[in-house]
């Protein structure tokens, strides 16, 4: 009975989970399939119904200002304030008046009572993006606001309290940032309490396909022009490319094929060159595994770095390899296993024993 109950529940689960990324689908253009998607998203859910502050990592691209505007919406402040600020877009001091206001003759410029966005957002959320580039003394003012849920405008001699939720994102190391004394700890802790790492295009293989076919409707539709289709080859190659800017990097890609390409199916030739370009960077990742490096002598005798493998046990690097095989070719085992170079049977055999299963 409790086996069938601990069922229904996980399934309740699911559905609900389909259904609130269907209606961030429709509302924020978030989309995706892949593993790494629906884990993001059930981060997203759970921390929806919360208060505390969530910081949102990732590189350039991957989409933190569309995660966070999900967050509010789907939150109990929806329908309160929610205001966006970046960080690394104007000067110091002007970002101190933007966030905290000003009195009038609180400095040279300030002819007016100016209110600061953590006022304005009073009952709702203020997303700081790019916070890994606030300078110290504003960090420290920040973290007497999140402690004392309290706030004072320059010039000002009396404190108020407000309240606020508090979502920041970065695309920098902020423990790096900590160590090189140029982000404080105390505040990386408060900022903190819920974060979530949004993974770089490359670790949604799954996703190119669909991302592409969003922004050609979309793209298209605002051009007005017919819709192109992808080859299969040229489809392999994007899939297989390193995309640097993410989801804005391919965004611009289905705008210049909608721009430059003449034909109605998009082939490897009109891919643009620079997305031709091989490039060989350090990722470890489920798709992608160490590259040997070039033979260095005529004994055929292979240099590898030894700081990428220095992690993996045989299992783990056996693991990652089978893997990569199965990604590689859609999960067809046949194909796979002769990539492997060994019979199906033996490779569906290592699979079991591995805990990989074909869903």
């Amino acid at each position: 009975m409790s086996n069938a109950l601990s069922y229904t529940e996980q399934v309740e689960k699911n559905v609900e989970l389909e259904q609130v990324i269907a209606g961030m689908r429709n509302d924020q253009q978030i989309i995706g399939q892949s593993h790494q998607f629906i884990d993001v998203m059930k981060k997203v859910r759970d921390y929806a119904a919360t208060d505390f502050p969530v910081l949102i990592t990732g590189e350039s691209g991957t989409g933190k200002d569309i995660i966070a505007t999900a967050l509010h919406s789907l939150s109990p402040r929806k329908n309160e304030p929610f205001i966006v600020q970046n960080c690394s877009a104007i000067p110091d001091t002007l970002l101190e008046s933007e966030l905290f206001g000003h009195k009038k003759g609180a400095f040279t410029d300030a002819i007016e009572d100016k209110t600061g966005i953590l006022r304005a957002a009073d009952g709702g959320t203020v997303f700081l993006d790019e916070i890994g580039d606030m300078s110290l003394r504003l960090q420290m003012r920040l973290l007497r606001v999140i402690q004392n849920s309290e706030i004072k405008p320059l010039g000002e001699t009396k404190t108020s309290k407000i309240n606020i939720r508090i979502i920041s994102a970065t695309n920098k190391d902020l423990i790096n940032a900590i160590a090189q004394k140029d982000f404080r700890e105390d505040l990386f802790f408060r900022l903190n309490v819920l974060p979530l790492h949004l993974p770089p295009l490359r670790e949604r293989k799954r996703d190119i396909p669909l991302l592409l076919n969003f922004f050609m409707k979309k793209e298209s539709l605002r051009l007005g022009v017919p819709i192109k289709k992808i080859s299969k080859k040229a489809l392999e190659h994007l899939e297989n490319h390193y995309w640097d800017g993410n989801i804005r990097e391919l965004e611009n890609f289905v705008k210049y094929i909608l721009s430059a390409v003449d034909s109605d199916i998009v082939g490897i030739n009109d891919i643009p060159d620079h997305f031709k370009t091989e490039r060989l960077k350090n990722v470890t990742t489920r798709e992608s595994l160490p590259r040997k490096k070039p033979v260095s002598s005529a004994k055929s005798v292979y240099s590898v770095d030894e700081s990428i493998f220095s992690r993996y046990s045989w299992k783990e690097l056996e693991r990652d390899y089978v893997l990569y095989l199965l990604n590689k070719n859609r999960w067809n085992i046949t194909r796979a296993a002769d990539d492997a170079k060994m019979n199906r049977s033996t490779f569906n055999s290592r699979m079991k024993k591995l805990g990989i299963y074909k869903h």
